[in-house]
């Protein structure tokens, strides 16, 4: 048995997910020419990138 590790990079198992729906993303993903990690990586960016840039948003200059 191989146990490969990566400086920097985790491990994450998703359970529990309905069959039909992994199975549907799968292939979404395959269409696309993608592995189901490079879009839930994708996924997960850009929740937080939307996230951020909201909370980050510079508010209105203040009225003297």
């Amino acid at each position: 048995m191989y146990i490969w590790y990566i400086k920097g990079m985790k491990t994450m198992i998703i359970e529990r997910v309905p069959e039909d729906l992994r199975n549907e993303f799968k292939a979404e993903c395959a269409r696309r020419g993608l592995t189901m990690r490079e879009v839930i990586l994708r996924f997960m960016q850009m929740e937080l990138d939307e996230r951020f840039s909201a909370v980050l948003k510079p508010k209105g200059k203040k009225k003297k």
